[in-house]
């Protein structure tokens, strides 16, 4: 299962209401997970952004996508290559 968020699992409380269930879920998802974080931001998000400053659709692409490389795995510490 491959899951994807821009949210820290810090802030996943604001997702599920009741505290018990988000720590059943995110242990649940962690156990034995391999947990990639990419530190690249969200194309989606930063495509609406501008949108919604411009009123039209944004043609261009994070200035960071092209460079930033996943830092690594957190579960077996090792560095992931592009």
């Amino acid at each position: 299962m491959i899951l994807t968020t821009n949210l820290p699992f810090s802030e996943w409380n604001s997702v599920f209401s009741d505290a018990r269930l988000c720590k059943a879920v995110v242990e649940w998802l962690t156990d034995r997970a391999h947990i990639v974080e990419t530190a690249v931001d969200s194309f989606r998000f930063t495509n609406s952004l501008a949108r919604s400053r411009t009123g039209r659709t944004a043609t261009t692409t994070p200035t960071n996508l092209e460079t930033a490389a996943p830092k690594g795995c957190r579960r077996c510490s090792r560095e992931l290559r592009s």
